[in-house]
């Protein structure tokens, strides 16, 4: 009877064993799934942040082309100026 009580622990102990060791792969997996959509969103941002600078610089430049032509056309109304008073 103790001999039989005996393993029945034994086998209890190794079950609980299994259990914890079942558990922590499930953790270990569900930390790499974590893990990765991490680095799919962290890829993302690196993408929006690309694209935000492009636009940036884009807008740069129409500011710059805004800004000469509006000094192209004071410069053209100074001309005419000239022209018609000449």
């Amino acid at each position: 009877q103790d001999q039989y009580n005996d393993y029945k622990d034994q086998l209890d102990s190794l079950k609980q064993q299994q259990h914890n060791l079942e558990e922590g792969a499930d953790d270990k997996s569900s930390m790499k799934k974590w893990i990765k959509n991490l680095e799919h969103q962290r890829s993302e941002l690196l993408l929006v942040v690309k694209k935000q600078m492009k636009l940036i610089d884009i807008l740069k430049q129409q500011r710059a082309h805004v800004e000469a032509a509006a000094l192209l056309n004071i410069t053209e109304r100074d001309f005419m100026k000239e022209v018609n008073c000449g």
